[in-house]
């Protein structure tokens, strides 16, 4: 459970520094490398069978990450060997959640599950907080989007994830978080007006076909 509830929290640590140190689209293709970490690991751990099919699909979800993310168009000088090594964390620390929820969820139910881990990632990150400058004062607008974020897009996702990764094999979660991809374009578009590339779209496409492949499995 401490496990859970570190890599929780330092993967968000993380995942904003590597964000600040090598750009949005490095990061996000950093971050795709955590379905092949989760299945190999659960390979050894629990025996989760290698499939073709889940080969095929990791395979096809990070060809699409790199799309979206625009990866062939970042300048070599847009990122840093250091930012990309501290960005090795990323998938790392995203796979040992998933990896540590898999094994607690055996014993566990997914409402202990979302408390405890929540609860030690918030003790994890708290002291970091003396150190940093705080957003005061909040607008009021700005509290029903910090309710929405961590309401709807965390607290109710991860309680989601938390029931799924208790009746699904741990590799099989790992490929279908990565759907996350295609949405956050398609959230984009909707959302906040942005254009799509072609590029763009067929990486999502990529990704779709990948956590289709293993959606019924």
């Amino acid at each position: 459970m401490a496990g859970m509830g570190a890599s929780l929290g330092l993967f968000h640590v993380f995942y904003n520094l590597g964000i600040m140190l090598n750009g949005a689209a490095v990061t996000t293709i950093q971050q795709a490398i955590m379905p092949v970490i989760v299945t190999v690991a659960a390979r050894l751990l629990w025996q989760e069978a290698l499939t073709a099919r889940k080969i095929s699909a990791i395979l096809l979800a990070f060809a699409g990450a790199v799309l979206v993310a625009g990866l062939p168009d970042v300048k070599s000088g847009d990122f840093s060997i250091l930012g990309l090594l501290l960005g090795l964390l990323v998938p790392c620390l995203y796979a040992g959640w998933n990896l540590f929820g898999k094994k607690v969820r055996m014993h566990y139910d997914s409402i202990v599950v979302l408390i405890f881990a929540f609860g030690i990632a918030t003790l994890l990150l708290l002291p970091l907080q003396f150190f940093v400058a705080q957003p005061w004062p909040i607008q009021p607008a700005a509290w029903l989007w910090f309710a929405g974020l961590i309401g709807l897009s965390t607290l109710s996702a991860f309680f989601l994830y938390a029931v799924g990764i208790g009746r699904l094999q741990a590799s099989i979660v790992s490929i279908v978080l990565m759907s996350e991809i295609a949405f956050a374009v398609f959230y984009a578009y909707v959302l906040l007006g942005e254009r799509l590339t072609l590029s763009q779209l067929l990486g999502s496409v990529l990704v779709v076909v990948g956590v289709l492949q293993v959606a019924g499995k």
